[in-house]
């Protein structure tokens, strides 16, 4: 498997607990993923397909907020 398929079929419920930093993307692409109860089975295809998003964008957006470390990584 690839790394596109791979974060294709990444839950956003894992990526939300991985990395929380992410949940302002999911509301800036005005989704309702955060809270939601059925995060821990959706993924981050089925979110792109469903709200109908620019897919590369929504990755680029979503990558760069990935990369940012939390104030307990930066030793605050």
């Amino acid at each position: 498997m690839n790394e596109a398929q791979k974060i294709h079929e990444e839950t956003v419920a894992n990526i939300l607990s991985k990395a929380p930093q992410t949940l302002a993307v999911f509301n800036q692409f005005k989704t309702a993923c955060v809270g939601c109860h059925f995060a821990r089975f959706c993924t981050l295809a089925y979110v792109i397909e469903s709200y109908q998003l620019d897919e590369k964008d929504f990755l680029n957006v979503l990558s760069i907020s990935l990369k940012q470390k939390q104030p307990s990584e930066r030793g605050e």
